[in-house]
């Protein structure tokens, strides 16, 4: 796999701009025709557990451009070797950049919030390159160790270092190093809490609330959005995990505030977001409906005794 994503990448390398914007379309359409019907049908069915849509019609609209969106993100992710110059961000519209100027003057470290919104991908790779040997992106560990190597490659050609979501350590000692870390906090985590998202209920990843308490650094909710043939970077103001409130009631406030940090943005443009992920699965399976489950809802009798995966 990762020969074959070297290649792939050389010969992306070798498209003029127009010729890999149309490439990245094709890929996206190839990738939704390809795409299983019951994960299109998982699609559709997390929009109209929302308040997003009217009608089944307009969510398999925004279903079918969610998924488009992985075309043209590929592209890119494969053309990176060619922002080594600058290129990229001569490509960036940044709003908000002021903010992150100051906390690297200060050399602080703090933790960069945001979710699979858009292009994520060249979000990272933005941050990472005017901001170089900042960033820490934090992840999953790829099942296909080739695209892992390759997915670490190409991150680390725009400054910005992959680890994984288990060196717990190494993310304490990042932040104490200035590190900013990376994390995208919006995907089904069974061991997350309870927190608003898009008139629902649903367990979330509780980490940059987390370490933002732990190691008292800046939460810095971040954006990126596609705008033809550019992209507009948006930098919100920093918070922090209030210290003197109890620890779970502390992380819990911020957690539901990134949501609705989230929520706003999946609302500016529903077909930015990742659809096709089951993000509600644990919800379900743990608590029952995400739409009528209240803020501090109990576990379903069944697992209250045992573990949860």
């Amino acid at each position: 796999m990762y020969g074959f994503m070297r290649l792939l990448s050389r010969w992306a390398c070798t498209l003029s701009e127009p010729a890999a914007a149309r490439w990245g379309k094709r890929l996206g359409k190839i990738f939704w025709r390809l795409m299983p019907a019951r994960r299109r049908r998982l699609a559709v069915e997390n929009l109209l557990l929302t308040d997003l849509c009217k009608d089944r019609e307009e969510a398999e609209t925004i279903a079918r451009r969610s998924a488009q969106r992985f075309g043209p993100m590929a592209m890119e992710v494969l053309r990176f070797p060619l922002g080594k110059d600058g290129s990229l961000l001569a490509r960036i519209d940044w709003h908000g950049a002021e903010i992150l100027d100051e906390i690297a003057a200060s050399g602080r470290g703090c933790v960069l919030a945001a979710g699979h919104t858009d292009n994520w991908e060249v979000l990272g790779a933005a941050v990472g390159s005017r901001w170089p040997d900042k960033v820490l992106a934090v992840g999953l560990h790829q099942e296909n160790s080739g695209f892992d190597r390759f997915i670490r490659e190409a991150r680390r050609s725009m400054h910005q270092e992959t680890i994984y979501s288990t060196e717990v350590r190494l993310m304490y000692r990042s932040l104490q190093q200035g590190k900013w870390l990376a994390l995208l906090y919006d995907q089904n985590n069974a061991h997350g809490i309870l927190a608003p998202l898009l008139n629902t209920q649903a367990l979330t990843s509780t980490g940059p609330a987390f370490f933002s308490r732990q190691r008292d650094v800046e939460i810095v909710p971040v954006h990126i959005y596609t705008t033809g043939d550019r992209f507009r970077v948006q930098i919100l103001p920093p918070r922090k995990t209030d210290r003197d409130l109890p620890r779970d009631e502390a992380i819990a406030v911020m957690t539901a505030e990134l949501n609705d940090i989230l929520s706003e943005r999946i609302r500016e443009r529903p077909e930015d977001w990742f659809w096709l992920h089951n993000r509600w699965k644990s919800t379900r399976r743990l608590y029952g409906d995400p739409r009528t489950l209240a803020p501090n809802a109990p576990l379903k009798e069944e697992h209250h005794v045992g573990t949860v995966d």
